[in-house]
């Protein structure tokens, strides 16, 4: 009885609500809305009146409402005022300009950098991340999405609002730093949409359904039918005082080698060499640029090394929503981190590879195991190596030597392929071509842990939340790490350059036992040096 009781109150409010939204909003809220020419222009960015008092239906969701039935229109006594659109330069320049600024939402302590349009599930998402003090997100803070959608390019045109509850979900995990005292929390808003947006649409985060907005930003439907390109890296906030501009070009070009297509950084602060070597690949097409979403080198409240991570995350996840429609796979990685392949010549070839070993891309990522290659433990197998029968360069002269009593651990050798790069960059350059770590560092941790500090190659179609290491969330809910797919490590591997073990590593002496010997990286000496010949030049820091 009770059950059949409630289906009657659900089968009335559900006739009710139709009624309602077929009288009340066709006869008022269509003809009123198309009539509303001022509210058109102040919605986008004019500075017409407000519009006059007069009830007006808005379509809305309720939080509780059942699944599948159908919003109610929520009255309101006037039209809500919408802010214009601030213009936002996301463009990283080596002007340092400000970093973009953060929204706020009127009533509540929630500040937003970005919108986006999702469009991967039956039920289209505008997506926003923003950011909050505190550690959860309070449960008595209600926000609202509100879209309005425009028909035309006219830009009065505004045929319909929508408003929905949004969920949040914080990009974290609460297990994580229970230590810290303040931090700022990195957030993911979700709004879902009745219907696929077919043009540019503004949206904004309320705490009232009926409320003149605070915020607004503009979203836009992505028409690409396919992915533009299989393999994107991204890389958060770059912060150097020193200068990297050799490491990051060794980098690049490893990574182009490896059949990266492009790589999206988030520069925070850099040498003047270093913006030199990131302006050259922007021009070059296969970098994108873009500033920090927040500035940590003029943060001093609340620059520690967990709050850092907890920024980054902004920046990763901005960098999944950026492709959600342009890469089939993103890929985080530092700029001491290179995917090696230990079979396929390339990134294709691993995926393949990985799929042909029981890799089912429904899951939303195939996980990359960690080695750690410390430059203090490379100078242990040269002691006993003296000798080389193989026709050798010198680095240091230039000079063709044949002598088996030759030291190889005090030289830098190259072999025939090398001296012709070497000498075609000497050429250009006026100095030698310096052989990469990647090909120079040759002995490295043990293999140990599965799931420490490893990376991954991520479905971007099913890729919810982005972390630095796997997701954190996809399509199917919250993930932990058992359910991302384990690369063979025979497969691949992830070469993690670094000078030392330091402090942010747990248990040096793990990573420092039983060191081995890894020449993996060695099978593609010629790509990279061949690509490297042609590189720019760092002699003086110009670009040549």
């Amino acid at each position: 009885m009770q059950l059949n009781g409630r289906r009657v109150v659900q089968m009335t409010k559900y006739l009710v609500c139709g009624v309602t939204i077929f009288c009340a909003s066709w006869m008022v809220c269509v003809s009123e809305w198309r009539a509303a020419g001022a509210w058109g222009g102040r919605a986008w960015g004019g500075r017409a009146r407000a519009p006059p008092p007069t009830m007006r239906t808005i379509v809305a969701y309720s939080e509780e409402a059942p699944a599948g039935e159908r919003p109610c229109p929520v009255a309101c006594d006037r039209l809500p005022e919408l802010p214009a659109v601030p213009a936002t330069n996301w463009s990283w320049s080596r002007e340092r300009g400000a970093p973009p600024a953060w929204q706020a939402v009127r009533g509540a302590s929630t500040l937003l950098y970005r919108a986006y349009y999702d469009d991967r599930f039956p039920v289209p998402y505008v997506r926003i991340l923003a950011k909050f003090p505190g550690r959860r997100f309070p449960e008595e803070v209600k926000l609202y999405c509100r879209t309005h959608r425009k028909s035309s390019d006219n830009a009065k045109d505004i045929t319909s609002i929508e408003v929905v509850t949004a969920e949040t979900r914080e990009i974290w995990y609460s297990t994580w730093d229970l230590g810290s005292n303040y931090i700022e929390t990195p957030l993911l808003l979700s709004c879902p949409l009745t219907d696929p947006l077919d043009g540019p649409s503004t949206v904004s985060i309320v705490t009232e359904t009926c409320e003149d907005a605070s915020n607004a930003f503009i979203i836009t439907p992505n028409e690409n039918k396919g992915y533009e390109r299989k393999f994107t890296v991204c890389v958060k906030d770059l912060l150097f005082e020193k200068d990297i501009s050799r490491d990051l070009v060794e980098w690049i070009e490893a990574n182009r080698v490896l059949g990266v297509e492009k790589i999206d950084v988030y520069v925070d602060k850099v040498s003047k060499a270093t913006e030199n070597i990131l302006e050259h690949y922007r021009s070059t097409g296969f970098l994108r640029l873009y500033n920090v979403p927040i500035n940590h080198s003029s943060q001093q409240n609340i620059n520690t090394l967990w709050q850092r991570r907890r920024d980054h995350l902004i920046s990763l996840n901005d960098c999944l929503y950026r492709n959600l429609k342009e890469s089939e796979f993103i890929i985080p990685l530092d700029i001491d981190e290179i995917i090696l392949p230990k079979i396929a010549d390339n990134l294709l070839g691993l995926t393949r590879r990985l799929i042909n070993s029981g890799w089912n891309t429904s899951q939303e990522s195939a996980l990359v195991q960690n080695v750690f290659f410390f430059d203090h433990i490379q100078n242990s197998d040269k002691k006993n190596s003296k000798t080389n029968a193989s026709e050798l360069y010198l680095k240091r002269d230039s000079v063709r030597l044949r002598d088996n009593s030759v030291d190889i651990a005090s030289n830098e050798i190259l072999d025939d392929s090398d001296y012709v790069f070497s000498e075609k960059y000497r050429a250009r350059c006026g100095e030698d071509l310096l052989v990469p770590k990647l090909l120079r560092h040759t002995r490295r941790s043990p293999h140990v842990g599965l799931y420490e500090h490893p990376k991954s190659l991520m479905v971007t179609r099913l890729v919810l939340l982005a972390f630095n290491h796997y997701p954190l969330a996809s399509r199917v809910g919250s993930l932990v790490r058992p359910m991302h797919w384990l690369a063979p490590f025979s497969e691949v591997q992830l070469n993690h350059y670094k000078a030392s073990c330091n402090s942010a590593l747990v248990s040096c002496d793990k990573y420092l036992r039983n060191t081995q010997p890894d020449r993996n990286a060695l099978r593609l000496r010629r790509r990279v040096m061949r690509a490297l010949s042609t590189s720019p030049c760092l002699a003086h820091t110009g670009i040549n």
